[in-house]
């Protein structure tokens, strides 16, 4: 579930939330709910990008979050509304481990 808001100075701030469960449907306790994007520069937290990209980075973009999620397996991330770059879509890449095994690693694109 995205929800935006209009902050001119970082991007769009965007709710991210949403729930890990199994197979059966059933909630997942201690999963670990990462997530990494770009800034709304289309500037990544990373030395490949950032370091040749470093005038147009943001500097107050953390670009990363982690959420170890609870008995519901429900997760919130405050962040930034992808924006699209070079030869790519707007999206937030998100990894899900639990127990030092990565169970799934996606990407979450946004509508439009």
């Amino acid at each position: 579930v995205l929800n935006d808001s209009l902050t001119p100075a970082v991007g769009e701030v965007t709710h991210l939330t949403g729930k890990v469960v199994d197979v059966t449907g059933k909630p997942l306790t201690n999963a670990a709910v990462e997530i990494w994007q770009c800034d709304a520069n289309g500037v990544y937290l990373h030395t490949r990008d950032s370091g040749p990209k470093k005038e147009k980075q943001d500097a107050h973009f953390q670009g990363f979050g982690r959420f170890v999620t609870g008995s519901t397996g429900e997760y919130y991330f405050r962040t930034i509304k992808p924006v699209p770059y070079p030869g790519r879509t707007p999206h937030i890449h998100v990894k899900v481990k639990k127990g030092g095994k990565e169970l799934l690693t996606t990407q979450c694109y946004v509508k439009g």
